[in-house]
């Protein structure tokens, strides 16, 4: 929280709310203050995942200009689901077609080439570990002017700790996302913002 108060205090993040617009356009330097000034921005972070569907697809013209560099902590947001609906009527084929997409090594192989979706690959770690030996020392990623963002993945996987999440993951975060946003805005002190928090997980929660 004191961070985030002094982050703010300091102007040294892009005052943007996650999906928001803004947000976006801090991707492709397009990023304004409130008195329409360009606002620079230095980083973001991301999980593997948001780094394919949210930063590659928004960046505009800045592709080559990112780089891409461990966290402080290794953690899981999530996660990939693939299933078959109950009562279909090719169950074998829809089998088949889950540990294709799943487990086999050849075609994952080709996925993370042609695609660049590192993270649902990393992140299904127990089924690719043939592919992930297989790519993680020569991978290269164009949109980071060619750094080897795989390996690092990798690596930070071996971290997650799966045991962890848990159903009310959403919910706690979302309480404490506001909890944290009273006190960095002024709206509460840090003790109030602390209690309420505690307050909302009791009452929504019943911890």
């Amino acid at each position: 929280m004191e961070m985030a108060k002094t982050l703010k205090g300091e102007g040294l993040e892009g005052r943007q709310e996650q999906w928001s617009q803004g947000w976006y356009a801090g991707f492709k330097g397009e990023l304004k203050n409130e008195a329409g000034k360009p606002v620079e921005v230095f980083g973001t972070f991301l999980s593997s995942d948001k780094f394919t569907a949210n930063l590659k697809p928004n960046a505009g013209n800045t592709a080559g200009d990112w780089g891409m560099i461990a966290g402080p902590a290794s953690y899981r947001w999530g996660g990939e689901w693939l299933c078959a609906y109950k009562g279909t009527k090719v169950p074998k084929l829809a089998k088949e077609f889950v540990k294709f997409v799943t487990a086999d090594d050849e075609f994952l192989k080709k996925w993370v080439k042609s695609t660049g979706t590192s993270g649902t690959v990393i992140n299904n770690i127990v089924a690719n570990t043939n592919v992930i030996n297989a790519i993680k020392d020569t991978y290269t990623e164009p949109f980071l002017n060619g750094q080897n963002s795989y390996a690092e993945f990798a690596a930070l996987a071996q971290n997650v700790n799966g045991a962890l999440p848990q159903a009310t993951d959403q919910s706690i975060e979302q309480f404490w996302g506001e909890a944290v946003g009273s006190f960095v805005n002024g709206e509460k002190s840090k003790a109030d913002a602390i209690a309420d928090f505690k307050r909302h997980i009791k009452d929504e929660l019943g911890y």
